[in-house]
């Protein structure tokens, strides 16, 4: 599926510890067959869920490489957080339903008109 290469995935409920330069290394740890340098990264942010404790990030980002794991005709798929030393599931999507924060801004910027 060559044309997968050019998709934007999305991956849900990432640690909330993670900074933009770890994303890649952090997901080639837990996504077989996939490398660093085969993931660019392009946002990252805090879960809009206010409930989630603790809170998670989500990332959006394309492979150069999509690993044999996502290179299916499914639209989600689910890496165990167990296996991976995670407290949750991270979720991996396409579909990209609902919101997708792509940034934080600090409290102090935020203003209204």
């Amino acid at each position: 599926m060559s044309a997968d290469r050019n998709k934007t995935y999305r991956i849900r409920q990432l640690p909330c510890i993670l900074t933009l330069s770890r994303v890649a290394p952090f997901l080639a740890s837990i996504i077989p067959d996939v490398a660093p340098d085969d993931i660019r990264v392009f946002s990252l942010a805090l879960s809009l869920n206010p409930l989630e404790i603790p809170a998670t990030k989500v990332a959006t980002l394309m492979f150069r490489k999509v690993p044999a794991t996502l290179d299916t005709d499914d639209t989600e798929w689910v890496i165990p957080g167990e296996s991976a030393g995670l407290v949750r599931d991270a979720i991996i999507d396409v579909h990209l339903q609902g919101f997708t924060p792509l940034n934080d801004v600090p409290d102090n910027d935020h203003r209204m008109e």
